[in-house]
Order: structure tokens, then C-alpha cells, then sequence
């Protein structure tokens, strides 16, 4: 009797312990996602800001992320080529739309994301309002 009742125990015990493993996985997997989505929309505010000097220096928004990159000066280049290559290989996309622009970033094909894509669009002059948010909360910490 003694060693049924120690089994169970036993089977109790290591079905607890995956239960707290799954749990405790679940948790840092979604920091990770929050974190993740952070520093993607901490990349959107600059990219959006250059987006529109560009439009302010040449009338129009350019035709790519390409031909925006092209046209900052060189020692922000690697900024946001640095943005653009985020250290999850997340793919950064950017179109001209009516009256604004918009960026799509999508994350790599992977079992632990549980987002594929964030869409933001910006109507003409939006993106300085969220840069100087984000600025002024960099400098407030």
C-alpha cells in the first residue's frame, strides 16, 4: 500500500512541476513579445520623423526606405540602417499612401511569436507629435 500511495505522490508531484515549467515559460514568453513589439515601435517614431524631414526637403515622401537612407546624412546613416536590422531580423517595410505613408515590420517565421506583422500608418505630420513624445520620455528617465 505504502508504495501505490508514494507513486501517486510521485505522478502528482512531476505533473505540478510541468505544470509550473509551462507557466513560468508562458510568462517570460510574453516579456519577451512585449519587449519585442517595444523596441519596434521605439524604431517606428525616428524612422517616421526622418520620413518627414524627407518630405520637408524635397516636397514629397520618398519612394523608399532606400531613398531615404541614401539621403541622410552620413553619420545618422548607420542609425537607421541600425533600426532597419533589429537585432530579431524583423523586415521593415515602407509605402507612400494618400496624405501619409506607412510602415509594416514583420517578424521572421517562428513557433514563439505570436505576431506576424505590425502595421502603422501616419497621415502627413502625425510622426512628429510621436517622435516628441518618445523623445521627451527618453530624457525623463
Amino acid at each position: 500500500m505504502k508504495s501505490k500511495t508514494a507513486q501517486k505522490k510521485w505522478i502528482i508531484f512531476a505533473i505540478a512541476l510541468v505544470i509550473i515549467i509551462v507557466v513560468i515559460g508562458k510568462v517570460v514568453l510574453d516579456a519577451k513579445q512585449m519587449a519585442r513589439h517595444d523596441l519596434v515601435e521605439s524604431h517606428l517614431a525616428p524612422l517616421a520623423f526622418s520620413v518627414e524631414e524627407y518630405r520637408d526637403k524635397h516636397g514629397t515622401y520618398p519612394e523608399s526606405l532606400e531613398v531615404l537612407r541614401a539621403s541622410i546624412d552620413l553619420q545618422f546613416r548607420d542609425v537607421i540602417a541600425g533600426y532597419l536590422q533589429d537585432e530579431y531580423r524583423d523586415l521593415y517595410g515602407y509605402e507612400r499612401v494618400s496624405n501619409g505613408f506607412s510602415f509594416t515590420v514583420t517578424a521572421p517565421k517562428s513557433v514563439f511569436i505570436s505576431w506576424r506583422e505590425i502595421n502603422r500608418r501616419y497621415a502627413q505630420g502625425e510622426s512628429r507629435a510621436d517622435f516628441n513624445i518618445s523623445a521627451t520620455a527618453i530624457t525623463n528617465k
